[in-house]
């Protein structure tokens, strides 16, 4: 059991190997912990003790004044790194702070936290390996695809930022892993199977139109549903924040968009006065199964269709991943796998070569 008031030397474990020093200040109910930016070398050789020596006894003489200084009563213990502290306003604060591409992503890992949490706050000392465990297997019960994955490894990154603020003293996370598995493939439409939409009827025209529309341009049905003339069409080209990701995205005004979207110069107000997503998707459903296309097609699969055929008729993989918006390269790489795999079956199709 601690003193009453104590000041005691301690070593963090690095990754490194090396251990980093700092001091474990107890008064009256307070802690505080001053970490010194002073490490104990990993090594046998003959500097490195000499040098670790020096350490201990520069740390150990920082030790003395800080006792001296609570035993005089003239050290105010600091709160910031209590192990009360609440961990959701400190997360909170990262979040509000954070100003990387994935800032959506990061809210949503806040949200999904606070609703894995049986209470409405928790403190740093609440977060244990078997609660981050715990944590693990939510995401994996709950979500699909790379997002388990996705999700664990943003709430680690929060994890570790604590740690450079000195928050943690162990990385309560060391070993909590979600393996990433590969993204769920949407089914793709093939230049055929979009003419053969284009040929039938739809059971609503707007429907058909923006889904035509997202097959020559890629865009999701969220930013196809505000698209306006007026704000977004700039000369030959397109151009909109994308919802999802915030980076813009240009695209050119291709013959095909032209011709869905005819007359479209000079006019103003929203391009496509869509229905609810599940609306639009039934409509979809509706109008595949007309088609004759057995395929599962939702709105979604117009833009993984955009991606897959600008990569089967060989554009350039920078040049697709810059029409689609994509912040990551490997993102796109996902039609290039799809494309290489449909040219496969498409020469797996040719009569077979009978030699005599």
């Amino acid at each position: 059991m601690l003193k009453k008031s104590t000041v005691q030397l301690r070593e963090k474990p690095l990754a490194s190997g090396n251990k980093s020093l700092y001091l474990d200040i107890y008064n009256e109910g307070k802690r505080e912990y001053v970490f010194l930016k002073l490490k104990i070398l990993k090594g046998v050789s003959t500097e490195i003790r000499i040098k670790n020596k020096e350490t201990q006894l520069t740390a150990e003489a920082i030790r003395n004044k800080y006792e001296k200084e609570l035993i005089a009563g003239t050290h105010v213990i600091k709160t910031k790194h209590a192990l009360n502290n609440s961990f959701l306003n400190y997360f909170k604060t990262y979040r509000d702070g954070y100003t990387k591409k994935n800032l959506r992503v990061i809210h949503a890992v806040y949200g999904v936290f606070t609703k894995f949490l049986s209470s409405d706050d928790i403190s740093f000392n609440q977060i244990t390996p078997k609660l981050l465990y715990e944590f693990k297997e939510y995401l994996e019960k709950n979500y699909n695809g790379e997002t388990p994955s996705d999700y664990l490894s943003k709430f680690k990154a929060v994890i570790k930022h604590a740690m450079r603020e000195d928050y943690f003293l162990k990385d309560p996370a060391l070993g909590i892993s979600i393996k990433r598995k590969a993204k769920i493939t949407k089914a793709v439409l093939t230049p055929d199977e979009i003419q053969k939409l284009a040929e039938h009827k739809c059971g609503s025209e707007v429907v058909k139109k923006a889904f035509l529309f997202s097959c020559f341009s890629g865009l999701r049905f969220c930013d196809v549903k505000r698209l306006r003339f007026d704000k977004h069409f700039k000369g030959s080209n397109i151009q909109i924040i994308q919802s999802k990701t915030g980076s813009e995205v240009t695209i050119p005004i291709s013959d095909n968009i032209k011709t869905i979207l005819k007359d479209y110069k000079n006019r103003k107000g929203l391009v496509f006065n869509l229905p609810s997503s599940e609306a639009t998707n039934k409509d979809i459903e509706h109008w595949v199964k007309r088609a004759e296309i057995d395929k599962k097609i939702t709105y979604h699969c117009a833009r993984h269709s955009y991606g897959t055929n600008l990569s089967f008729y060989g554009n350039d993989l920078l040049a697709i991943s810059n029409l689609l918006g994509h912040t990551d390269l490997r993102q796109t790489q996902l039609y290039v796998r799809i494309a290489d795999s449909q040219k496969e079956m498409a020469i797996n199709k040719l009569p077979e070569l009978v030699m005599k």
